[in-house]
């Protein structure tokens, strides 16, 4: 996921969905992001928990990481709107996970104010 936040902030002007014309405090916030929200996981003990969900209908492996990653450390997950597959809220909905959903106006103010689902 780290390696999708990096090029996504080189690419900034191409069309992808995660990187198009993000601004500066976009940029600014993915470089200095609050301490407290940033932990490196050992994915080992969550792997099989990954693949489990990349098995259901809508998860690409990157999404399942994400998934994974967010219920394994007991966290929310924040996401854009444009990013949140189809079927994730009402799969996940059994898992606990608060899902926090930013829009792209949202996304593109230096700071975003989730909604949660």
């Amino acid at each position: 996921m780290h390696l999708r936040l990096v090029r996504a902030l080189i690419h900034s002007r191409t069309a992808g969905r995660l990187s198009r014309d993000v601004g500066d405090e976009v940029r600014e916030a993915a470089a200095s992001p609050p301490p407290e929200l940033l932990g490196v996981l050992d994915p080992r003990p969550y792997t099989l928990m990954i693949a489990e969900i990349h098995s259901r209908p809508g998860f690409s492996v990157a999404g399942a990481e994400l998934v994974g990653a967010a219920i394994a450390a007991d966290a929310e997950l924040q996401i854009a709107e444009r990013n949140l597959g189809r079927t994730w809220l009402e799969t996940l909905r059994p898992t606990g996970l608060t899902v926090c959903l930013y829009n792209d106006d949202e996304l593109r103010s230096a700071r975003p104010t989730p909604r949660t689902n």
